[in-house]
């Protein structure tokens, strides 16, 4: 499956971006180019994070630079349309582009940060959220277990008042593992809008010591 390549995209919220770049440098290790980006914002790599950077507007400028890199391409890369300098992070394509990309460059993987969360634990996805690709084989939920028994507030929770609407969970209330799984399952959750033949994978993140292990389990 993992010599196969496609397009993996990334949901949710507690950990997404470290995801990706782990996810980048395995598959670029073992199964061959690999490029990251976004549908949304992320914010600007660390140094070494990616030996090569593309920004740009135009998709033509872009192809064309992505294919001087030929097909033997050993770390990965990220691609982003612009730049927000006083935010310190980078504006996305869009999945029309990423599909283009896919087609028309060296790269066996693309991987994307698929939602914003800003940087919370845990996050119910707006009317317009998440931005997946259609042709995404893979669509993973990030979930920070750090969240659960904190108080459904806006500091944990992106968009808490939405998370509270989907599990019914009153704003205030600590939450509970059954409370978090109900928002991983709702059709209204941080997995909608996934592809119908996409495999849906949810990453519980940050389990970090023997309690966090029990909360996943």
């Amino acid at each position: 499956m993992l010599k196969t390549g496609g397009i993996i995209s990334i949901v949710g919220a507690g950990g997404k971006t470290s995801l990706m770049h782990f996810l980048s440098r395995e598959l670029s290790k073992w199964c061959g180019p690999v490029l990251a980006t976004t549908t949304t914002k992320v914010k600007v790599p660390d140094p070494g994070v990616f030996s090569k950077i593309f920004i740009s507007s135009s998709i033509e400028t872009m192809i064309r630079e992505m294919n001087k890199s030929g097909p033997r391409i050993v770390s990965p890369h990220f691609a982003a349309s612009g730049e927000i300098p006083d935010r310190k992070k980078m504006t996305g394509l869009s999945p029309e582009i990423i599909e283009q990309l896919r087609d028309k460059t060296p790269y066996r993987w693309i991987i994307v940060e698929a939602d914003g969360a800003s940087q919370k634990s845990l996050k119910a996805p707006a009317s317009h959220e998440p931005v997946i690709p259609d042709a995404s084989k893979w669509v993973v939920a990030v979930a920070g277990l750090d969240g659960i028994g904190k108080p459904l507030t806006d500091e944990w929770v992106f968009r808490a008042a939405l998370f509270s609407r989907l599990t019914d969970l009153k704003m205030g209330h600590d939450i509970t593992e059954k409370s978090l799984a109900k928002a991983l399952v709702h059709p209204e959750g941080v997995l909608k809008g996934s592809p119908a033949d996409s495999r849906r994978i949810v990453f519980l993140n940050k389990a970090d010591d023997g309690t966090g292990v029990d909360t996943g389990r």
